[in-house]
């Protein structure tokens, strides 16, 4: 039957170790915590958590000489292209 406990106790430290690794939280706090106080502490770890960083979005530009504008729709896209990738409109150079 301890064995079982061990087992449990263990799962639930993995669990807030790695959900605190991903929500930029003090892993080795709550680490410690679940493993010391086990069941109290993984209701309260639910509550306090922190949101799930939002990944940065890299924004890239072209360069001016490569963007070119649909005379048709108005989109800009890149390159030299005999037809707008948006709505298909013929271009003319």
């Amino acid at each position: 039957m301890s064995y079982l406990w061990g087992t449990a106790i263990a799962a639930l430290t993995v669990v807030v170790t790695t959900d605190a690794t991903l929500h930029g939280m003090s892993v080795a706090g709550w680490s410690f915590a679940a493993l010391v106080f086990c069941v109290l502490v993984f209701p309260l770890y639910l509550l306090v958590r922190k949101p799930r960083p939002v990944p940065a979005v890299r924004i890239t530009r072209l360069p001016l000489s490569s963007a070119r504008a649909c005379r048709a729709c108005g989109r800009v896209h890149a390159g030299v292209t005999d037809a707008c990738p948006y709505c298909q409109a013929p271009q003319s150079s």
